[in-house]
């Protein structure tokens, strides 16, 4: 997971929060990545070979006034993901 997009000065604290849930082989996994910097962060999941390969993943922004700001889960299937810069909603 990389948050190269992220300022951090707007959004010191980013977190995104991972789940992957595969009922036919009973494999369910979440995590939550804490972000307060640059630095790439890994979430990994051994998955059957047959096994589904989207999860859900969902950004939470901690704004530096002090709200935060949640934006809809998304469902992937890559192996890396982007965390998108916060955009204030309209």
């Amino acid at each position: 997971v990389m948050p190269k997009l992220v300022n951090f000065t707007d959004t010191p604290v980013v977190t995104i929060d991972i789940s992957y849930k595969d009922e036919v082989h009973g494999i369910s996994d979440s995590q939550p990545l804490v972000f307060t910097d640059a630095t790439d962060q890994q979430w990994k999941l051994q998955i059957a070979d047959n096994g589904k390969k989207e999860y859900t993943a969902q950004v939470t922004y901690d704004l530096a006034d002090g709200t935060t700001a949640k934006r809809d889960p998304v469902t992937l299937d890559r192996n890396k993901i982007v965390v998108p810069k916060y955009v204030p909603a309209v």
